[in-house]
């Protein structure tokens, strides 16, 4: 089992069977400004349905743009990947989302943008981000079948009983979107005027 060295201070890893999931919540929570800081990190336990199969997420993560959103599944070490996590993944990534999963987030974050959420919900289909408090090497390549990234946040305590973070695997990021204005110059008028014809 791996140590962190800071400063003078050695961690050891927190070991997840000895983490109740509401508390791997709340570390999420303290430090998403961090973790996230090109998103808003919403609680999101509204029950979504593909189907007739229903599951919750834990949060969302909307981009701060309103150009893409994430379900987000924060997930123990010890829970089953074939019977727990995948199936809940997979709920997730087919489900429908409708204004009303907007109106929900609004509850619980009054501050975004009405308009653009319920637009972004409706139009847009959410990836799942599964967010695991310790490494798990099959879980990434099991859930890309459901387009899943997999992240890792591990958490290490000091014999003084302070706290640190190791944060590992894949996180969302928001894509780079540029747009450019072309126009065709005057100096142009005829470009393709003198060459052979390609299609002769």
């Amino acid at each position: 089992m791996g140590r962190l060295l800071i400063g003078s201070e050695w961690y050891d890893l927190v070991s997840s069977a000895s983490v109740y999931e509401a508390d791997f919540e709340a570390i999420i929570k303290q430090h998403a400004g961090i973790l996230f800081p090109e998103f808003h990190l919403i609680p999101y336990k509204r029950t979504v349905y593909a189907g007739i199969e229903g599951a919750a997420a834990d949060f969302a993560l909307v981009e701060r743009n309103y150009r893409g959103w994430w379900v987000v599944e924060a997930e123990l070490a010890s829970h089953s990947l074939k019977q727990h996590v995948e199936p809940q993944v997979a709920v997730l990534a087919r489900a429908k989302y409708r204004a009303a999963d907007a109106l929900y987030l609004l509850e619980n974050m009054p501050d975004l943008d009405k308009r653009a959420l319920v637009t972004l919900t409706t139009t847009v289909q959410p990836r799942v981000f599964v967010l695991v408090n310790e490494t798990c090497p099959t879980w990434p390549d099991t859930l890309k079948k459901w387009d899943a990234l997999v992240g890792v946040v591990e958490q290490y305590r000091s014999f003084k009983n302070n706290f640190s973070l190791r944060v590992g695997g894949d996180f969302p990021a928001v894509e780079a979107r540029s747009s450019t204005t072309c126009r065709v110059s005057r100096l142009l008028k005829n470009p393709l005027h003198g060459l052979p014809d390609p299609l002769n």
